[in-house]
């Protein structure tokens, strides 16, 4: 009986130091969070930037798109065309599926300092939208029209840091990039009776350059 008990114990004992080694080998091969840094400057210059609200969201989250999964899914139960990408992130966040974790990430957030830098820790291994955002200014033109932020991807590696540099233009600066044209179109009126004493008028037209 001795015998089969210390078999017994040896092999209770080989298993439990199979399955710590198994975990500690999973725990070490999981990717560990990485850091993002970056500089937030006036654009066309090397002047920084204080106070910038930055914003990191995960590429291919509901937070990027700035929906959630319920308002997509009622769109799509009223019969709205819906981007098939959004929907699919949409019931990846409902469904529990492998990829409900990137569907649902939250958004990570940080301020600029005096220098323009911040520092953004404990980010997901992957790709990610650097966004900066700061009242009376301007992110770059695109399709035509300037946003209310500048954006930046980000790829984020296990326990490094990842650099971006991001650029805003004040109000001020856009609308001194116009100027006023006015043009004064004048006619003399002659009133009745023909003695009487001319008048002009000026219609005068503006026009943005």
């Amino acid at each position: 009986m001795k015998s089969v008990r210390r078999s017994l114990l040896v092999l209770v004992s080989i298993a439990l130091t199979t399955m710590v080694s198994q975990m500690f080998r999973a725990g070490a091969q999981a990717p560990q969070p990485g850091t993002i840094q970056g500089t937030v400057t006036r654009e066309g210059t090397t002047e920084p930037l204080s106070d910038v609200q930055i914003t990191v969201v995960a590429r291919g989250s509901l937070a990027a798109t700035g929906f959630s999964a319920q308002q997509v899914l009622q769109a799509v139960n009223r019969g709205a065309a819906v981007n098939p990408e959004l929907v699919q992130m949409a019931r990846d966040a409902t469904s529990g599926s492998p990829r409900a974790a990137l569907a649902n990430a939250v958004p990570i957030t940080a301020v600029s300092d005096s220098a323009g830098r911040f520092t953004v820790r404990n980010v997901p291994v992957g790709e990610h939208y650097v966004r900066a955002q700061l009242q009376n200014h301007f992110g770059p033109v695109i399709n035509g029209a300037r946003l209310p932020i500048a954006s930046e991807i980000a790829v984020v590696t296990s326990q490094q840091t990842a650099e971006v540099r991001l650029s805003l233009m004040r109000a001020a600066q856009l609308a001194a990039g116009f100027s006023i044209r006015v043009e004064s179109r004048c006619k003399t009126l002659r009133p009745r009776p023909c003695n009487a004493p001319t008048t002009t008028e000026c219609r005068r037209s503006r026009s943005w350059m």
